[in-house]
């Protein structure tokens, strides 16, 4: 299998969904690319984690966006982890406050500031994930 690319994950994979929330709040997109039974969710706007932080007309011109894993709601560092490795829970808020007992949030999933090069890292690591999954019949 060929490697996904942000194109692949902008122009093929995703349902795109303008969202226009209200004239007080962010108006933006949330982007979703499924893949088995999990969800990779990328959100973009002005009130996101992702660069430039305002709502551009092409999500390609964002330099880094904001991702959360998802299997119906967001996955646990531990599930982070334990599912798609350190290389993918390296880039979760809450990684290196994982230990630490003055941790505000050492739970925190949210990929903040993600460039496209490590989405496309987070994405080929969950497809991964997901052949061996049916390959092992789980």
């Amino acid at each position: 299998m060929r490697p996904i690319t942000k194109t692949d994950i902008i122009a093929e994979s995703f349902s795109t969904r303008r969202e226009n929330l209200n004239e007080s709040w962010d108006r933006g997109y949330n982007l979703r690319w499924p893949c088995g039974k999990y969800t990779l969710s990328i959100a973009v706007g002005q009130y996101q984690y992702c660069h430039p932080r305002d709502t551009l007309d092409d999500v390609s011109e964002y330099t880094e966006v904001e991702c959360g894993i998802l299997n119906g709601e967001l996955l646990s560092l531990d599930e982070v982890i334990d599912t798609f490795g350190h290389g993918v829970g390296s880039l979760c808020e809450g990684y290196d406050y994982r230990q630490s007992e003055n941790a505000l949030n050492t739970t925190c999933t949210v990929l903040p500031y993600v460039s496209w090069e490590k989405v496309e890292m987070v994405a080929n690591r969950m497809w991964a994930v997901e052949d061996a999954s049916h390959a092992s019949g789980c």
